[in-house]
């Protein structure tokens, strides 16, 4: 596992993960095209017998990236039968490429500050992030280093405030999410998912499993009564405090605060949308993992809902 370096921030169930290799119904290795950095890329290449002769093979390099091609049923050439890597099993993990030693991680950079979180495209974490009884909170030596810009910490702050309405369990959290909108003078109810599912289809899709939750959502009605049940209010709330750890620090980039708390309370109504009433923690957790590598995964599909609301 990644090694926290020093002024680093992380949720307090980071701690909590551990990869399920072969348990993992969901694979990471198959579906998804992994980019070699460079750095790996010349340790394969100098790699001499054994197994590295199957390493070198399975490289292609398209446009000045290199990358492992896929294999049957878009399997990772590494992934073997049982569901575990080869390249772990001959040389461990620090043989990885960047992207397989990471993930499911992603990262916050500050000045001199970095955030790592665990990514809800990942079943476990998912898992994780769901079942997390404890209110939301980052574990850091200082939010408030002194290398951080004055823009940074106003952004800190921000967010800070929003972790603590979010986690404010005196309120109903359908009543969080409206007052955390109202203050940054955002109409919730112009969120509402029913109307987005064509906006949804019309991004760029992996899974056909997708397109039939998208599909069969249409015959949903949005109530925000499964925000505020016993059974999933918390599981929500802990989604919620995900979606702003990982895309409100993005405003640095484009000084656009609102378009983050849009993009971040619109997938917590989605995903209340597809639930249809049902109160089953494990249907939130898949519909959460399979959002996540919809929608977060593709940069371009996140951008896009960044810009329509």
């Amino acid at each position: 596992m990644e090694t926290l370096i020093e002024r680093t921030g992380c949720p307090i169930y980071y701690g909590d993960f551990s990869c399920i290799a072969d348990k993992c119904k969901k694979s990471c290795c198959i579906g998804w095209e992994i980019d070699i950095d460079s750095d790996t890329l010349s340790l394969y290449k100098n790699m001499e017998g054994g197994y590295s002769e199957e390493i070198k093979k399975s490289i292609k390099t398209e446009n000045g990236t290199s990358f492992f091609a896929l294999g049957k049923d878009e399997r990772c050439p590494h992934l073997d039968d049982t569901g575990l890597c080869n390249i772990i099993k001959e040389y461990s993990d620090t043989a990885l490429c960047d992207i397989c030693r990471l993930h499911p991680r992603f990262k916050n950079f500050f000045t001199g500050y970095t955030e790592t979180g665990l990514g809800l495209s990942c079943e476990e974490a998912a898992r994780i992030i769901v079942n997390s009884e404890e209110p939301f909170h980052i574990i850091a030596e200082s939010l408030y280093d002194e290398s951080l810009t004055d823009e940074e910490k106003e952004i800190i702050e921000i967010r800070e405030d929003i972790f603590t309405a979010l986690t404010y369990r005196e309120l109903k959290l359908s009543e969080r999410l409206t007052y955390i909108c109202r203050e940054f003078g955002i109409n919730i109810k112009k969120l509402n998912p029913e109307k987005y599912i064509d906006k949804l289809l019309s991004l760029e899709r992996m899974d056909e499993e997708w397109t039939a939750i998208l599909k069969e959502a249409g015959k949903n009605s949005f109530s925000f009564d499964i925000l505020d049940s016993e059974a999933l209010e918390i599981p929500f709330e802990q989604l919620s405090t995900y979606f702003i750890f990982r895309h409100f620090a993005k405003c640095l980039e484009d000084g656009d605060m609102e378009s983050k708390i849009k993009f971040s309370v619109f997938s917590i109504l989605f995903l209340a949308f597809l639930m249809n009433g049902k109160e089953d923690k494990e249907k939130l957790t898949e519909y959460a993992r399979i959002f996540s590598s919809e929608v977060e995964y593709s940069e371009e599909n996140t951008d896009k809902l960044y810009k329509i609301f």
